[in-house]
């Protein structure tokens, strides 16, 4: 039986990011081999504004079959779209955490691994070691993008602290211009207000743990995991994201003032 056929191709994720960071002062771009199994499939780290004590962490492509994500991080680089805070704050993103199953189309990882179901793995992926490691330094924000092909409107999950409770709110405020909001009282079993599932979970209480679960372990005190709406075109899903990423990012500057 031959390789899958490849519907993507990471290579030009890669050559994209290298092309927008080029002419970016103050920003690193690094590729880590995701494991020995893997030939060839970097994991790609970009570190823009080193100098900032305010950090945040932009993750996406943790599901292979959810490429919005991926594409609204390139695009948020390619459109410099970080510019008005890169005084302020540095951005450590990680833009496709499966370059495997992103070229495949597929949720999992080469393994068969739902990697958002092994962050408190005993012997986790070499994906989710690359991701634990970069979770050992402070972040005050983490941000992690998703598609749900089910949900006809965009909606997210919200473990904050106290004093920030409305980002969310604000957030799909802003995307609500874009595209529809899930608005249902309960969403993929947890209750909703509106598009907004709250937190924080109880990471002792979870089976296993996605990525905010760990992200929050480890001190994060505002952690977001924003879905777009996979019944709508990719397009719309991209302009959804950066519009969300960027009312969080303007939300919790504002935090950081006061």
């Amino acid at each position: 039986m031959g390789s899958p056929k490849k519907t993507r191709d990471y290579a030009c994720i890669l050559e994209r990011l290298t092309d927008a960071l080029a002419s970016v002062p103050d920003s690193t771009l690094i590729l880590e081999e995701a494991s020995v199994h893997q030939p060839g499939y970097r994991l790609a780290t970009i570190v823009l504004g080193h100098r900032h004590s305010r950090r945040a962490l932009l993750t996406a492509g943790t599901h292979g079959d959810e490429p919005s994500g991926v594409e609204a991080l390139c695009a948020w680089l390619e459109q410099h779209r970080y510019r008005p805070w890169l005084d302020r704050w540095q951005f450590v993103l990680l833009p496709c955490l499966n370059p495997w199953g992103y070229e495949q189309d597929v949720r999992e990882n080469h393994d068969g691994k739902d990697l958002n179901r092994e962050f408190n793995a005993p012997h986790p992926a070499a994906e989710i070691r690359f991701v634990r490691s970069i979770l050992q330094q402070p972040f005050d924000l983490v941000i992690d993008l998703h598609d749900d092909r089910d949900s006809h409107g965009y909606y997210l999950y919200q473990s904050v602290d106290a004093g920030a409770e409305a980002v969310g709110r604000q957030i799909l405020d802003r995307v609500g211009n874009i595209t529809s909001i899930n608005v249902n009282s309960e969403i993929e079993g947890r209750a909703a207000d509106r598009g907004v599932i709250d937190g924080p979970c109880n990471p002792d209480r979870l089976a296993w743990w996605p990525l905010a679960a760990y992200a929050q372990t480890h001190g994060v005190r505002r952690v977001l995991t924003l879905e777009a709406p996979g019944r709508h075109s990719i397009e719309v899903r991209v302009q959804a994201h950066l519009a969300a990423i960027e009312a969080a990012i303007e939300y919790c500057s504002r935090l950081n003032r006061e």
